[in-house]
């Protein structure tokens, strides 16, 4: 990576803000919000770990590693220090060719992007990038959007959830457990 662009990222993953359009408490950093995804995201890799079995019931042989999912959660937002915090309620996509326009403007050859990850990371990184945001949002929102969003956000894990059970079936995914995990930590365990 260029050191130019490492500048860029130590720099701009710090100074550029969340939630634009949700009123907050107290502000969030892209750095802050990738930094929680990482540590939620190691703690449901952890606990697929301690909870997961394979057919013969010993403990699972995960197919990654923990440097895989830190990676792959430190970097997920990154291009946001470029295009701004893109809420994920909005389900907005950049094309190709606005990312290669930013690219160009930018003067840099090469844009931060997602590292490579498997389709098991790339699952767990995002259950864990939508329960840090709700996470956020339940403790430091206010104002009238927050219940909408929130809402959205809980309705966003549990596809996200039921998208991991149908895709990761063998019984050494403990998505039970991720799932009480999340409920518990967003304040709705029953």
């Amino acid at each position: 990576m260029e050191p130019f662009l490492m500048d860029d990222i130590l720099r701009g993953t710090t100074t550029v803000k969340r939630w634009q359009a949700v009123p907050t408490h107290e502000n969030q950093s892209i750095a802050g919000h990738m930094y929680g995804v990482c540590l939620l995201a190691l703690e449901f890799f952890d606990l697929i770990q301690q909870w997961g079995t394979d057919y013969a019931g010993r403990p699972p042989s995960p197919p990654t590693s923990a440097g895989e999912v830190a990676r792959y959660a430190l970097m997920h937002d990154v291009h946001e220090i470029y295009t701004g915090d893109i809420p994920s309620v909005a389900d907005v996509k950049f094309s190709q060719s606005r990312i290669e326009e930013i690219q160009e403007k930018s003067g840099y050859s090469t844009l931060p992007k997602h590292p490579e990850a498997s389709p098991f990371v790339k699952t767990l990184v995002k259950l864990a990038d939508l329960t840090e945001a709700c996470h956020f949002l339940i403790r430091e929102g206010r104002g009238k959007r927050k219940k909408y969003i929130v809402s959205c956000l809980e309705e966003d894990i549990a596809e996200a959830l039921n998208k991991a059970r149908a895709e990761f079936t063998d019984s050494l995914y403990a998505w039970d457990k991720i799932e009480t995990y999340i409920k518990i930590l967003l304040g709705r365990a029953e």
